[in-house]
C-alpha cells in the first residue's frame, strides 16, 4: 500500500508541476527535437522571445501587454511535450475564464513509472481554480480535482508536490507556496479564451 501512495504521489506531483510551469510559462527552453511549430505555438515562442530581449533593454514607461489566446497557449504546451517527450505528461489542455479563472485537463501516461497493474495506463485529471498574482508573485489555487472524472481531495496534489519539492531537492514546498513571475513579468491577466502578460 505505501508503494501505491508514493506513486501516486509522484504522478500527482508531475502533474502539480506541470500546472505551475505551463500556468507561468517557464519551462526552460531545452533543446528541442525537430518538430515543426504551427503558426499558433510559434506565436507564444515569438512572446517569450519578446520577453526576453525586454529584459535587457531599459524599463519602458508604461507597461506593455502581450496577449496569447487559448488556442495559442494549449499549441505550444502541445508542441513542448511532443519534442520533450519528458516525464509522464502526455497532454493537457488549458482553458481561460475571467477573473484569472482556469481549467485544465491532464493526461498522465503511468506506463514509464512502474505503477501497479490496478492502475489505467493513462490517467486523466481535471482541475479547476483561480490563478492567483500579487506583488510580481503567482500561485495556482486549485478548488476542485477529478480524478477518472471522480472527485478527489485537493489536499493530495499538494501533499504529492511537497513530496517532490523534498526528494528532487528544487523547487517550491507546496503547490499553494507564491512563485515569482519569470521573463520581467508584472501582471497576468486571464478573460476568457485569453490571457494577457503584462511586462
Amino acid at each position: 500500500m505505501k508503494g501505491v501512495v508514493r506513486r501516486f504521489a509522484r504522478v500527482t506531483a508531475a502533474a502539480a508541476a506541470a500546472v505551475l510551469m505551463l500556468a507561468g510559462l517557464v519551462w526552460a527552453r531545452q533543446k528541442e527535437a525537430v518538430v515543426a511549430r504551427s503558426p499558433e505555438a510559434q506565436k507564444v515562442y515569438d512572446a517569450l522571445d519578446k520577453l526576453k530581449r525586454a529584459e535587457t533593454e531599459q524599463p519602458a514607461a508604461v507597461l506593455r501587454d502581450i496577449i496569447l489566446t487559448e488556442e495559442e497557449l494549449n499549441a505550444y504546451i502541445g508542441h513542448r511535450i511532443r519534442t520533450e517527450k519528458a516525464g509522464p505528461l502526455k497532454d493537457f489542455r488549458l482553458k481561460l475564464f475571467p477573473e484569472n479563472r482556469v481549467e485544465g485537463l491532464m493526461f498522465l501516461d503511468l506506463t514509464r513509472l512502474g505503477a501497479p497493474a490496478v492502475l489505467p495506463d493513462v490517467l486523466h485529471f481535471y482541475f479547476s481554480g483561480r490563478l492567483a498574482v500579487r506583488e510580481e508573485r503567482m500561485k495556482l489555487e486549485v478548488q476542485d480535482l477529478f480524478l477518472e472524472f471522480k472527485p478527489v481531495p485537493v489536499f493530495l496534489l499538494n501533499l504529492a508536490f511537497y513530496i517532490a519539492s523534498k526528494t528532487q531537492k528544487h523547487g517550491s514546498a507546496g503547490l499553494a507556496d507564491w512563485h515569482e513571475l519569470p521573463l520581467g513579468i508584472k501582471d497576468i491577466i486571464c478573460r476568457k479564451g485569453r490571457i494577457t502578460l503584462r511586462y
